[in-house]
Protein backbone atom coordinates (compact mmCIF):
# COMPACT_ATOMS: atom_id res chain seq x y z
CA UNK A 1 0.00 0.00 0.00
CA UNK A 2 1.93 3.05 -1.60
CA UNK A 3 2.11 5.73 1.18
CA UNK A 4 0.70 3.68 3.74
CA UNK A 5 3.17 2.65 6.51
CA UNK A 6 3.16 -1.15 7.12
CA UNK A 7 3.49 -0.46 11.00
CA UNK A 8 0.54 1.97 10.87
CA UNK A 9 -1.77 -1.15 8.73
CA UNK A 10 -0.90 -3.93 10.92
CA UNK A 11 -1.87 -1.37 14.14
CA UNK A 12 -5.18 -0.71 12.12
CA UNK A 13 -5.92 -4.25 11.90
CA UNK A 14 -5.26 -4.97 15.39
CA UNK A 15 -7.81 -2.33 16.01
CA UNK A 16 -10.31 -3.60 13.97
CA UNK A 17 -9.29 -7.57 15.83
CA UNK A 18 -9.68 -5.83 19.35
CA UNK A 19 -12.99 -4.25 18.04
CA UNK A 20 -14.28 -7.62 16.64
CA UNK A 21 -14.29 -8.99 20.66
CA UNK A 22 -10.66 -10.28 20.61
CA UNK A 23 -8.50 -12.63 18.81
CA UNK A 24 -10.65 -15.67 19.50
CA UNK A 25 -14.14 -14.01 18.63
CA UNK A 26 -12.42 -12.24 16.00
CA UNK A 27 -11.62 -15.63 14.06
CA UNK A 28 -14.93 -17.42 14.39
CA UNK A 29 -16.34 -13.83 12.77
CA UNK A 30 -14.35 -13.78 10.55
CA UNK A 31 -14.89 -17.54 9.73
CA UNK A 32 -18.50 -16.85 8.81
CA UNK A 33 -17.54 -13.71 6.59
CA UNK A 34 -15.32 -15.78 4.48
CA UNK A 35 -17.78 -18.49 3.88
CA UNK A 36 -20.30 -15.76 2.48
CA UNK A 37 -20.69 -16.23 -1.35
CA UNK A 38 -18.52 -13.36 -2.72
CA UNK A 39 -21.42 -10.79 -3.65
CA UNK A 40 -21.67 -10.65 0.21
CA UNK A 41 -18.30 -10.60 1.17
CA UNK A 42 -16.23 -8.39 -1.03
CA UNK A 43 -13.25 -8.14 1.19
CA UNK A 44 -12.28 -11.60 1.59
CA UNK A 45 -8.83 -11.21 0.97
CA UNK A 46 -8.74 -7.77 3.89
CA UNK A 47 -10.26 -10.48 5.93
CA UNK A 48 -7.34 -13.21 5.53
CA UNK A 49 -4.84 -10.17 6.37
CA UNK A 50 -6.93 -9.34 9.85
CA UNK A 51 -6.63 -12.57 10.97
CA UNK A 52 -2.58 -12.51 11.55
CA UNK A 53 -3.61 -10.31 14.48
CA UNK A 54 -5.81 -13.29 16.00
CA UNK A 55 -2.56 -15.60 16.82
CA UNK A 56 -2.84 -19.33 17.05
CA UNK A 57 -6.61 -19.28 17.07
CA UNK A 58 -7.16 -18.71 13.58
CA UNK A 59 -4.53 -21.72 12.59
CA UNK A 60 -7.13 -23.89 11.58
CA UNK A 61 -8.90 -20.94 9.49
CA UNK A 62 -5.83 -19.64 8.07
CA UNK A 63 -5.25 -24.01 6.61
CA UNK A 64 -8.52 -23.91 5.05
CA UNK A 65 -7.80 -20.98 3.05
CA UNK A 66 -4.57 -21.79 1.35
CA UNK A 67 -6.57 -23.69 -0.50
CA UNK A 68 -8.84 -21.24 -1.44
CA UNK A 69 -10.82 -20.30 -5.15
CA UNK A 70 -9.40 -16.67 -4.50
CA UNK A 71 -5.36 -16.98 -5.34
CA UNK A 72 -5.59 -13.22 -3.58
CA UNK A 73 -7.11 -14.49 -0.30
CA UNK A 74 -4.50 -17.95 -0.93
CA UNK A 75 -1.45 -15.54 -0.94
CA UNK A 76 -2.86 -13.15 1.64
CA UNK A 77 -3.74 -16.14 4.02
CA UNK A 78 0.31 -17.75 3.53
CA UNK A 79 1.69 -14.37 4.51
CA UNK A 80 -1.02 -13.86 7.67
CA UNK A 81 0.23 -17.76 8.60
CA UNK A 82 3.83 -16.39 8.45
CA UNK A 83 3.49 -14.29 11.11
CA UNK A 84 1.71 -16.12 13.55
CA UNK A 85 3.13 -18.25 16.35
CA UNK A 86 0.98 -21.79 15.96
CA UNK A 87 0.42 -23.75 19.11
CA UNK A 88 2.55 -27.09 19.02
CA UNK A 89 -0.54 -29.32 18.76
CA UNK A 90 -0.86 -27.79 15.15
CA UNK A 91 2.29 -29.35 13.68
CA UNK A 92 0.42 -32.17 12.04
CA UNK A 93 -2.24 -30.27 10.60
CA UNK A 94 0.48 -28.03 9.01
CA UNK A 95 2.59 -30.59 7.68
CA UNK A 96 -0.39 -32.42 6.26
CA UNK A 97 -1.37 -29.14 4.60
CA UNK A 98 2.28 -29.07 2.75
CA UNK A 99 1.04 -31.69 0.27
CA UNK A 100 -1.95 -30.35 -0.81
CA UNK A 101 -0.97 -26.56 -1.40
CA UNK A 102 0.84 -24.60 -4.04
CA UNK A 103 4.79 -24.41 -4.41
CA UNK A 104 4.63 -20.96 -3.80
CA UNK A 105 2.69 -21.08 -0.72
CA UNK A 106 4.33 -23.82 1.16
CA UNK A 107 7.44 -21.67 2.63
CA UNK A 108 4.37 -19.89 4.74
CA UNK A 109 3.44 -22.91 6.20
CA UNK A 110 7.15 -24.14 7.18
CA UNK A 111 7.92 -21.03 8.60
CA UNK A 112 4.79 -21.25 10.78
CA UNK A 113 6.09 -24.56 11.83
CA UNK A 114 9.39 -23.07 13.13
CA UNK A 115 7.45 -20.57 14.97
CA UNK A 116 5.71 -22.68 17.10
CA UNK A 117 9.03 -22.98 18.79
CA UNK A 118 7.98 -26.67 19.85
CA UNK A 119 10.58 -29.29 20.20
CA UNK A 120 8.04 -31.62 18.39
CA UNK A 121 8.85 -29.34 15.13
CA UNK A 122 12.54 -30.37 15.04
CA UNK A 123 12.09 -33.89 13.26
CA UNK A 124 9.94 -32.43 10.80
CA UNK A 125 12.02 -29.82 10.05
CA UNK A 126 15.05 -32.01 9.60
CA UNK A 127 13.56 -33.64 6.95
CA UNK A 128 12.34 -30.64 5.07
CA UNK A 129 15.83 -29.47 4.72
CA UNK A 130 15.78 -31.84 1.75
CA UNK A 131 12.26 -30.72 -0.17
CA UNK A 132 12.87 -29.63 -3.94
CA UNK A 133 11.94 -26.42 -3.45
CA UNK A 134 14.54 -24.07 -2.53
CA UNK A 135 12.67 -21.93 -0.45
CA UNK A 136 11.16 -24.61 1.84
CA UNK A 137 14.72 -25.76 2.31
CA UNK A 138 15.84 -22.15 3.48
CA UNK A 139 12.89 -21.31 6.18
CA UNK A 140 13.81 -24.51 7.06
CA UNK A 141 17.07 -24.10 7.87
CA UNK A 142 15.55 -20.46 9.55
CA UNK A 143 13.22 -23.01 11.79
CA UNK A 144 15.69 -24.81 13.10
CA UNK A 145 17.75 -22.38 14.00
CA UNK A 146 14.76 -20.18 15.95
CA UNK A 147 14.70 -24.64 18.07
CA UNK A 148 18.32 -24.52 18.39
CA UNK A 149 18.41 -27.38 17.07
CA UNK A 150 21.70 -29.13 17.36
CA UNK A 151 21.24 -32.22 15.06
CA UNK A 152 20.66 -29.72 12.25
CA UNK A 153 24.59 -28.40 12.57
CA UNK A 154 25.70 -31.12 9.71
CA UNK A 155 22.97 -30.84 7.28
CA UNK A 156 22.80 -26.80 7.55
CA UNK A 157 27.01 -27.48 6.40
CA UNK A 158 25.97 -29.69 4.07
CA UNK A 159 23.21 -27.02 2.64
CA UNK A 160 25.77 -24.52 2.59
CA UNK A 161 26.46 -26.40 -0.94
CA UNK A 162 23.38 -25.90 -2.37
CA UNK A 163 23.10 -25.26 -5.82
CA UNK A 164 20.74 -21.77 -4.60
CA UNK A 165 22.48 -18.77 -3.07
CA UNK A 166 19.40 -18.36 -0.99
CA UNK A 167 19.30 -21.79 0.48
CA UNK A 168 22.86 -21.61 1.31
CA UNK A 169 22.48 -17.93 2.78
CA UNK A 170 20.04 -19.29 4.82
CA UNK A 171 21.89 -21.97 6.36
CA UNK A 172 24.91 -20.02 7.00
CA UNK A 173 22.67 -17.43 8.74
CA UNK A 174 21.11 -20.41 10.85
CA UNK A 175 24.79 -21.97 11.39
CA UNK A 176 25.71 -18.32 13.00
CA UNK A 177 22.18 -18.57 15.24
CA UNK A 178 23.22 -22.38 16.37
CA UNK A 179 26.69 -21.26 17.31
CA UNK A 180 28.32 -24.44 17.14
CA UNK A 181 31.83 -24.73 16.33
CA UNK A 182 31.53 -27.80 14.46
CA UNK A 183 30.28 -25.41 10.94
CA UNK A 184 33.38 -23.07 11.50
CA UNK A 185 35.57 -24.67 8.43
CA UNK A 186 32.47 -24.99 5.89
CA UNK A 187 32.04 -21.52 6.68
CA UNK A 188 35.02 -20.30 5.72
CA UNK A 189 35.45 -22.32 2.81
CA UNK A 190 32.27 -20.86 1.62
CA UNK A 191 33.50 -17.35 2.66
CA UNK A 192 36.56 -18.40 0.55
CA UNK A 193 34.75 -19.29 -3.04
CA UNK A 194 34.80 -16.56 -5.83
CA UNK A 195 31.80 -17.62 -8.10
CA UNK A 196 29.52 -14.28 -8.08
CA UNK A 197 26.06 -16.69 -7.87
CA UNK A 198 26.77 -17.27 -4.28
CA UNK A 199 27.43 -13.29 -3.21
CA UNK A 200 24.78 -13.34 -0.88
CA UNK A 201 25.83 -16.34 1.15
CA UNK A 202 29.20 -15.14 0.98
CA UNK A 203 28.28 -12.47 2.86
CA UNK A 204 26.30 -14.41 5.14
CA UNK A 205 29.52 -17.02 5.58
CA UNK A 206 31.01 -14.14 7.07
CA UNK A 207 28.56 -12.51 9.38
CA UNK A 208 28.28 -16.29 11.02
CA UNK A 209 31.83 -16.38 11.50
CA UNK A 210 32.01 -13.24 13.42
CA UNK A 211 29.35 -14.85 15.32
CA UNK A 212 31.18 -17.96 16.29
CA UNK A 213 34.22 -15.24 17.08
CA UNK A 214 36.06 -16.96 14.44
CA UNK A 215 36.64 -14.13 11.39
CA UNK A 216 39.92 -14.90 10.72
CA UNK A 217 40.92 -16.74 7.98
Amino acid sequence: MPGFPMDAWREQLSKETVRLGGPEVATRKLALYLSLPERLASNRVMAAAMLRCCGAHATSLLLRLLTDRDPEVRWKASLSLSEIAPSGDAIPSLLATLNRIDTDLRQSVVEAIGNTHDRRAADPLLALLGDPDYTVRARTATGLAKLQERRAVEPLIDLLKDKDDFARTAAAEALGDLGDPRAIPALKLLRGESDARFILSFLAADQALKKLKAGDP
